[in-house]
């Protein structure tokens, strides 16, 4: 059950980053999950290779009454060496 954080803290979020990050990673296109802010409230984010209708069906808007915003990263990025 989601509830609104009386006062959102650093400390809150990342709690409940630690709490629900097993599970979200599970899901098939999530690559990460972090913090940040949006219209200057923490928020989780979680970053995606394409946020895909069927992807985004299954993501919580919120989570612990923190809004979760998802961000798409594209595929993995190969950086090759120089030598």
């Amino acid at each position: 059950m989601s509830h609104t954080p009386t006062e959102p803290t650093a400390e809150g979020i990342l709690a409940v980053q630690l709490k629900h990050q097993g599970w979200l990673m599970q899901l098939p296109g999530v690559v990460g999950i972090g913090t940040g802010q949006h219209q200057g409230k923490p928020c989780l984010l979680l970053l995606v290779t394409h946020a895909t209708a069927a992807l985004t069906e299954q993501l919580p808007s919120t989570l612990d009454g923190y809004e979760v915003r998802v961000q798409e990263t594209g595929g993995p990025v190969v950086i090759q060496g120089t030598r």
